[in-house]
């Protein structure tokens, strides 16, 4: 038994159906959707962080050569990272003041503050307020 093939047309893969990279479509970035609830950080735990303004801080890794590292904290005199990089980008443009230092919370971001930051009413949603 053969198959016929000849009316079989190959079809290029279909193109990327997610953004290259999470950031690039903050509709979907589950690092936005979670900053700030337990599930923001499953490795580290701890309390959540917010930036000065009240936007909740989403954690990264991040690799640094230790030269690169060691550069860092000789300019700054610190050596919270976190702290020296976020002052790097507001000096380079991005960001403000405001999201340079880290403040500590001793609560988790509520399901409506969830909902808010996405632009989803709880009517909508079908919850209750307070869940």
């Amino acid at each position: 038994m053969t198959l016929d093939l000849s009316d079989f047309n190959p079809k290029p893969l279909p193109s990327r159906e997610y953004p290259p990279y999470a950031s690039a479509d903050p509709a979907t970035d589950l690092r936005l959707l979670f900053a700030g609830t337990k599930w923001s950080d499953p490795g580290h735990g701890g309390d959540p962080t917010k930036t000065e303004a009240g936007d909740w801080m989403i954690r990264v890794m991040l690799d640094l050569p230790y030269p690169m590292l060691a550069s860092l904290e000789a300019k700054a005199g610190s050596h919270n990272v976190g702290e020296l990089i976020r002052a790097a980008l507001v000096t380079a443009g991005h960001g403000t003041g405001s999201d340079i230092v880290g403040v500590r919370s001793d609560r988790y971001a509520t399901r409506n503050e969830q909902r808010e930051r996405r632009g989803i009413s709880a009517e909508i949603s079908g919850t209750r307020e307070g869940e």
